[in-house]
């Protein structure tokens, strides 16, 4: 029987720590990772996900070609170019020609046709002039009785249709990624670490595309979060005080539905993995099946007595004192207990 990988992916919430887990598996020899590089493509917009509700769930003569198309440009785009390889990194020089392959796999019928949103997805211009152009068609074609719809520019455009149920899909998708996982694996590893593969929210769904994934969640105390968006604008976290309690709580609201701690989901907090290293160190690795006795560089790239520096910042920053004030009236039940430290000691 041929060796098969272990998928661990770890995932969060932004800035939350995710990386850590990537980090601390990583100073084992049996598990390979490509650090905090984020592969995404099963729940970004136009991604796996979207393809799967176009095809099974709302099936239509228009809005199937559309997904598809769409995934075929969004690929196109992950593959990279000659200044960013994107997902080639991972997945090798082969990753486009696998996608499309996954999409002959997927379609039933391809042939020429076009409608209104083949001329929206190529802007306002495109749109502007080719639908000017039908119109001036059809008036010099004035004596023609029927109903003419003319393009300049779409002669040629391809519509792609389909449909299968979930199992059919399931399938096929999850024989893609084991193509995809198969050039990313060394195959000297017995695990490999893929970040952020799939979200925090919805697990149940996104994990149907892979087999033998594992998931971590990780997630933070809310004021480190504000802080660290303040100290590193990168543009994505709200920095309007107001603004950014309604987006934690709002990008958490599933956790009410969602199942999480599962039997191949984990949640932990990043900072019991940095105040209480040893307990979730153990943890983390019982739960992916790794012995955490035969790390080969123990804190090499995850060192609790480093990261410590990146939580309780509000402690350190007192720039922001009326700003953390009101998060931890607004947002409280999500604050990290700290009730077992010295506050003197910490201090320090």
């Amino acid at each position: 029987m041929e060796k098969e990988v272990k998928l661990i992916t770890c995932t969060g919430y932004y800035n939350t720590g995710s990386s850590a887990i990537g980090d601390l598996l990583r100073e084992f020899e049996n598990v390979q990772d490509f650090g905090d590089y984020e592969v995404r493509f099963a729940h970004e917009p136009d991604g796996l996900s979207d393809l799967e509700y176009n095809i099974v769930d709302n099936n239509h003569r228009h809005n199937t070609s559309n997904a598809i198309k769409r995934f075929i440009k969004y690929i196109d785009y992950c593959n990279g170019n000659i200044f960013s390889k994107r997902y080639r990194k991972v997945f090798g020089n082969d990753f486009k020609r696998i996608c499309h392959n996954y999409i002959e796999e997927l379609t039933q019928l391809k042939c020429n046709s076009w409608w209104q949103f083949d001329q929206l997805n190529r802007g306002k211009l495109f749109y502007f002039v080719d639908v000017l152009y039908g119109r001036i068609y059809k008036y010099i074609h004035f004596w023609e009785k029927n109903d003419v719809r003319s393009t300049l520019f779409l002669k040629n455009e391809k519509a792609y249709y389909t449909y299968m149920n979930e199992n059919e899909f399931i399938k096929k998708t999850q024989k893609f990624t084991d193509e995809l996982i198969e050039k990313a694996w060394n195959k000297k590893s017995d695990y490999l670490v893929l970040d952020q593969l799939i979200p925090p929210s919805n697990i149940s769904r996104y994990e149907r595309y892979f087999k033998n994934l594992s998931t971590i969640v990780v997630d933070r105390d809310p004021r480190d979060i504000y802080l660290l968006e303040m100290e590193y604008p990168y543009g994505v976290v709200p920095t309007n005080v107001k603004d950014f309690c309604k987006w934690y709580r709002i990008i958490r609201e599933h956790r009410k539905l969602d199942r999480i701690d599962s039997k191949n989901t984990l949640f932990i907090n990043f900072e019991d993995l940095v105040y209480h290293y040893d307990i979730y160190a153990k943890k983390i690795c019982d739960f992916v099946g790794i012995d955490i006795n035969k790390s080969s560089q123990p804190k090499k790239y995850f060192d609790p007595s480093r990261s410590i520096k990146n939580t309780r910042k509000s402690k350190i920053n007192k720039r922001y004192c009326d700003e953390i004030k009101y998060i931890e009236e607004e947002l409280s039940d999500y604050l990290y207990d700290y009730s077992f430290i010295d506050e003197d000691d910490l201090c320090k």
